[in-house]
């Protein structure tokens, strides 16, 4: 049901992209870029919003000079009082990396509290848990973790 003071944004952006190296021995990546994000506001304490994205990105495993991410994530904010919310988010993440034939996917979940001491300075706890899957097993990996974070904004 849509409420009257229901809110939906929707921003797609589509292109292609060009990643080039200074150094002559790596080659020039290109190909389609896109984001896309909707958000939806049924009332004023709550807030839904997915995206998806790909994107050429640089590569951090053996010789390869970039990776093609495509990213998936869904997310929901609840806003409990006026200096504490929450949210509560799931992820997919793919990268294909060129000049190797590896790629990973990883499937992450979190939760976080936030509080608001004032505005530009706030304390949150998150927990993540990141599942990563690879075709070279040494990137496979399960990960659990609790971050408490004091946050200014300046």
């Amino acid at each position: 049901t849509w409420q009257a003071t229901a809110k939906t944004k929707a921003v797609v952006k589509v292109g292609y992209q060009w990643r080039t190296y200074t150094d002559p021995a790596y080659d020039t990546r290109s190909g389609p870029g896109f984001q896309g994000m909707l958000s939806w506001a049924p009332g004023s304490s709550d807030t839904v919003w997915a995206e998806v994205s790909n994107a050429i990105n640089e590569a951090l495993i053996f010789n390869a000079t970039s990776t093609t991410t495509q990213n998936y994530n869904v997310n929901w904010r609840h806003q409990w009082l006026e200096r504490i919310y929450t949210s509560v988010g799931a992820f997919y993440l793919q990268q294909q990396y060129t000049e190797v034939n590896v790629t990973n996917n990883s499937i992450n979940g979190r939760v976080a509290a936030y509080y608001t001491f004032r505005e530009g300075v706030w304390a949150d706890l998150q927990y993540t848990y990141s599942q990563r899957t690879s075709d070279q097993q040494q990137f496979d990996y399960n990960r659990n973790l609790v971050l408490l974070n004091l946050r200014v904004l300046f």
